[in-house]
């Protein structure tokens, strides 16, 4: 956009200064610098949990999406002196950006190498996990990778297992859904994809259509402020699912097609040549859950 003449073109992003390993100001500032953009930074410690009343109100329904806390804080900001802006939504879906993708591109490496009865027997170590913290997601996509790519991305995924949902969904309810999963019923629809292909079309039918672009959608309303996603114009769409995977996730590299496109420029910008290898970081401290609940009104009170 600087390039093609439009001007100083204004940019904004959100850090945690309390948390190094989370905060990327540093980072975001460096590129700004390298790109010539105005660049506003801003800087969140846990008073940013008082929005939480406003934002439950805002979103209509659940959503258990922490990062919507900074980025309905960062639309207010940026409303302040733009009234559209561009996000980076779908960017992940479309080039193979998460590294969930090159966790499982590893796995079926293995799988290839080790064979699937020396993988089952591996896998059967880390038994099956209960819960739904990230690292009981990883125990349970590990444990069902045996079975398949496919079915181990769908247990990495869901936000609970079959047993803990078999505990809090009604037998009626349970029985009516085709897949209790519904990441399930998106891989087998793709089931002419490669695995790569197939989590990216299970992603971009449930985790950015229900999740992404409900919360920037919804935030970004909030402040009136516009926000568009150039990644999901349809012809991008549709030149990002004729791409190889090779093209996508390589080595150990995610984003590969662009990583390699940009490094070049990007390097320039000295310590800014590695933040866009960073795992993005929009979301709140764990430690900051117990506050967020006391801030909220009791079931009572709605």
């Amino acid at each position: 956009m600087a390039e093609a003449g439009m001007g100083a073109v204004r940019t904004f992003s959100v850090g945690f200064p309390e948390d190094g390993k989370l905060d990327e100001t540093e980072y975001s500032a460096s590129v700004a610098r390298h790109l010539g953009t105005d660049h506003t930074a801003l800087p969140l410690d846990a008073n940013c949990l008082d929005v939480l009343p406003q934002l439950a109100w805002h979103l209509d329904e659940p959503l258990a999406d922490p990062a919507a806390i900074p980025t309905l804080l960062l639309s207010h900001l940026a409303r302040k002196r733009v009234t559209v802006v561009l996000t980076g939504e779908g960017a992940d879906e479309l080039f193979g950006g998460y590294e969930r993708y090159l966790l499982h591109a590893w796995l079926e490496r293995a799988r290839s190498m080790l064979g699937a009865r020396m993988l089952a027997w591996v896998m059967s170590s880390f038994g099956r996990a209960r819960g739904s913290s990230r690292s009981s997601r990883v125990r349970r996509a590990l444990h069902h990778f045996a079975s398949g790519t496919r079915q181990s991305y769908a247990e990495f995924v869901a936000p609970v297992d079959d047993t803990l949902l078999a505990e809090v969904v009604g037998p009626a309810l349970r029985d009516s859904a085709p897949h209790p999963n519904v990441v399930t019923q998106y891989l087998e629809d793709a089931a002419d994809s490669s695995s790569l292909g197939a989590m990216q079309y299970a992603d971009l039918s449930t985790w950015l259509s229900d999740d992404l672009l409900v919360k920037v959608d919804r935030t970004s309303m909030a402040a009136s402020l516009e926000a568009r996603c150039p990644y999901l114009d349809h012809r991008l769409v549709e030149l990002a699912a004729l791409l190889p995977d090779g093209w996508k996730v390589r080595g150990l590299h995610r984003y590969w097609s662009a990583e390699s496109t940009f490094s070049r420029s990007l390097s320039r910008a000295g310590s800014a040549a590695s933040s866009y290898r960073l795992r993005k970081n929009c979301s709140p401290r764990p430690s900051w859950r117990d506050t967020a609940y006391s801030s909220l009104p009791s079931p009572d009170a709605c």
